[in-house]
C-alpha cells in the first residue's frame, strides 16, 4: 500500500494534490492514506517508513521510494526517484517534474506563500489562497478535504465549500480575542518581537493561523520568539524563533541559536524545547542573542 507523506501546511497540501493525481503509483490512493508530518517528526524517525512511502517537502526518510523537497538544507547524494530542487515552493518542484500545466495561478500563490512575499494587508485581510493557507494545520482531516477539491474547483468555489465556510467562521471569530491577547502580552525589545504565552494553557492562541499576526502588529521589528508550555503539566518551555516577512533586516541564524539548547530548524526559523526552570534561568540570554546579530551588523 502506498502512502504520501507531506508537511501540514499550504505548499504541502498542494504538493499532495499534485502527487495524488499525477503520480501513477498514488492514483487510487484513498485520502486517509496521505499522512502529515513536521520535520522534527522525520528527524526524530517517528514514522516507519518502507519502499511503498512517497515523502513531499520534509526531509528524507530511509527507505522511501520518492523524495520530492525545495530545502536545500534537506539536500544530499542519492539516488532516490522524485527531484530536489532549490524553489518557492515544493508544489513547483513536483510540477516541473510531470510538466504540469494545469494548475500555474494555483502554484504561483503557492510560491508566494511558502516564500513569504506577501505584504501586512495579506496578513490582517487574508482572501483567497492567503486565507485558505491559514486554515490548514493540526486538523488532518481538514487538510484531506481541501486536497480533494484542489484539483477541480478554482479558489472562489472552494470557499463556499461547507467544512471551509466554517473554518473561515472561526477564523474570523477568534481574530479579535487573539489581537486583544497578542497586544497584551506582546513585548518588544529594540528589534525583537517577544510573545510570552507561558500563563495560557488555551491552544488557539498557538494555533498557525496567527503564526504571522505579531509581524503585522509590529512591522519595524525584524525577528520574534514566541514563549509557552508545549504540555499541559507546564514542565517544559518552548521557544520560537522566527524573521519577520515583512522585515528581513535581520542577519542572525536562528538555527545556530536553537541549536546550543540541542534545537534546531532554519536560518530564518527555528526552536528548541527545554525544561521550564532552565528556560527561566536561559531568558535573558536568548532575548540578548537576538537583539546582537542586527546591532553587530551595523
Amino acid at each position: 500500500m502506498t502512502l504520501l507523506i507531506t508537511d501540514a501546511d499550504f505548499d504541502g497540501i498542494v504538493s499532495a494534490m499534485l502527487l495524488r493525481y499525477y503520480e501513477s503509483s498514488l492514483s487510487e490512493i484513498d485520502f486517509t492514506q496521505i499522512r502529515f508530518a513536521h520535520p522534527t517528526d522525520i528527524q526524530k524517525k517517528c514514522f516507519q517508513v518502507n519502499e511503498a512511502f512517497v515523502i513531499a517537502d520534509l526531509p528524507y526518510l530511509e527507505g522511501a521510494k520518492m523524495w520530492f523537497d525545495h530545502h536545500k538544507n534537506n539536500f544530499f547524494e542519492t539516488d532516490v526517484s522524485g527531484r530536489r530542487s532549490v524553489a518557492d515552493s515544493c508544489a513547483s518542484v513536483i510540477a516541473d517534474y510531470y510538466g504540469i500545466d494545469d494548475h500555474a495561478k494555483l502554484i504561483s500563490e503557492t510560491d508566494r506563500i511558502d516564500s513569504g512575499r506577501f505584504s501586512r494587508e495579506d496578513i490582517l485581510n487574508p482572501s483567497g489562497c492567503m486565507l485558505l493557507s491559514l486554515l490548514i494545520g493540526s486538523d488532518h482531516d481538514f487538510n484531506r478535504h481541501v486536497i480533494s477539491l484542489l484539483k477541480e474547483y478554482d479558489i472562489d468555489s472552494m470557499m463556499k465549500d461547507e467544512q471551509i465556510s466554517l473554518k473561515i467562521l472561526d477564523y474570523k471569530t477568534n481574530l479579535s480575542a487573539v489581537c486583544d491577547y497578542f497586544y497584551r502580552h506582546i513585548q518588544v525589545k529594540d528589534n525583537v518581537i517577544i510573545l510570552d504565552m507561558r500563563d495560557t494553557e488555551e491552544s488557539i492562541y498557538l494555533d498557525s493561523a496567527w503564526k504571522f499576526l505579531h509581524y503585522a502588529m509590529h512591522p519595524e521589528c525584524n525577528v520574534s520568539v514566541r514563549i509557552y508550555h508545549p504540555n499541559l503539566d507546564r514542565s517544559k518551555t518552548k521557544f520560537q524563533f522566527g524573521c519577520s516577512i515583512l522585515n528581513s533586516t535581520y542577519t542572525g541564524n536562528l538555527a545556530e541559536l536553537a541549536g546550543k539548547y540541542d534545537g534546531g530548524g532554519h536560518p530564518r526559523a527555528a526552536g528548541f524545547t527545554i525544561g521550564s526552570q532552565r528556560g527561566c534561568e536561559i531568558y535573558d540570554y536568548v532575548i540578548a542573542e537576538l537583539i546582537r546579530p542586527t546591532t553587530d551588523g551595523v
